[in-house]
């Protein structure tokens, strides 16, 4: 539902800026660019150690749910080969157990999850922040509409500003 009210937002967007474009007098020559702000992020130094330091976080808390994963398994497996061999309220202690350590799992799971989001949040804000400054000085005088990439469908590459946005964020965030 979220997904497709998106969606219908981004067309309504899109249309009106389209709407806007071409309704701007023939008499007045309009400079359009367009800047690709993912790319800008992911290839600026900034982007690139966040994207690192992000993606170390989100290999040690892998390493960690699936060292918990396992020993979650083993728990199951030698459950298993022993259940037979167990009186009813020895089972019912051990599923509990191995439930409690489930839950314990899918709990670590989902916190670890949030954290690599807020990580990932808190790293790129400040970047996306300075971004926007960087476009805003960009194109005054210079651009009367600057699009984000990922709302054309085509555009020429000769008005596409990404290289140039990705070179000031370096010179404003060494």
């Amino acid at each position: 539902m979220l997904a497709k009210q998106t969606k219908i937002l981004g067309m309504l967007l899109f249309a009106g800026i389209l709407l806007l474009v071409f309704t701007i007098p023939a008499s007045a020559a309009s400079t359009v660019a367009v800047v690709d702000v993912n790319k800008a992020v992911s290839e600026c130094k900034s982007g690139r150690r966040a994207q690192a330091d992000i993606k170390q976080r989100f290999e040690r808390l892998n390493a960690e749910i699936s060292k918990m994963g396992e020993e979650l398994q083993a728990m199951q497996q030698d459950f298993q080969k022993q259940a037979a061999m167990m009186n009813d309220a020895a089972k019912l202690k051990r599923q509990q157990e191995i439930e409690a350590k489930f839950q314990t799992f899918n709990q670590r799971r989902m916190q670890a999850q949030k954290e690599i989001a807020d990580a990932e949040r808190a790293a790129l804000a400040p970047i996306l922040e300075k971004l926007k400054t960087i476009i805003d000085t960009i194109g005054k005088g210079k651009y009367d509409l600057i699009l984000d990439a990922r709302n054309t469908i085509y555009c020429n590459p000769a008005i596409d500003i990404t290289a140039e946005v990705t070179k000031a964020l370096d010179r404003a965030i060494p």
